[in-house]
């Protein structure tokens, strides 16, 4: 009689250095059950996925149902708002990028501290990309990300307004010793 290798998987994969415990009960001379614990300290999101045992004995193999573990919380981001410098009343685009699970998250722009959007409008879907046609004053841009679990809040990214380079530059007069300069700015 040899005893059985007992190992756990996680999607398919198997889990080497997992902790576990086994215990292995001969019932007769021909027959043992075998019963084996997966612990898993401090659940993680890397955890989350689908996990079954392989009991390998005599050149056969048995594999148990799956089991799943899913985890549900407030949302976290990938991606928040980047402080950004941009010429005035120039159009440019703020990214916003938040996960639950549970899915789906629903994104609530805020432009110093007011809302932009509603969760219903489509840009409220994350990931979320804010198309600004034009600023002309230094703001903070930040993000709320909404699920059933609750709200997260992303750091604040600002987008500091620089003036607009000279338009119309015209030389007005000159002398042996000067140039006098004009133009049209548009800040």
């Amino acid at each position: 009689w040899e005893p059985p290798d007992i190992t756990w998987q996680r999607d398919g994969h198997s889990l080497e250095d997992s902790d576990t415990d086994q215990l292995l009960v001969t019932e007769s001379d021909d027959s043992w059950v075998a019963i084996s614990e997966l612990r898993i300290e401090e659940v993680q999101l890397s955890d989350m996925g689908s996990y079954r045992c392989v009991v390998r004995t005599g050149g056969q193999e048995s594999v148990s149902q799956e089991g799943y573990i899913e985890l549900e919380g407030l949302p976290h981001f990938s991606q928040e708002p980047a402080d950004l410098s941009v010429v005035a009343n120039r159009s440019f685009t703020l990214s916003c990028h938040a996960h639950g699970p549970p899915e789906p998250v629903h994104v609530i722009w805020l432009q110093d501290g007011a809302p932009l959007n509603t969760l219903t409008q489509p840009v409220a879907l994350s990931p979320s990309t804010l198309n600004i046609t034009g600023l002309n004053k230094t703001s903070s841009f930040s993000c709320e990300a909404h699920n059933r679990k609750g709200v997260a809040t992303s750091a604040s990214g600002t987008v500091t307004v620089i003036p607009a380079p000279p338009q119309r530059v015209r030389q007005d007069s000159s002398s042996n010793s000067s140039v006098g300069v004009s133009w049209d700015t548009s800040f």
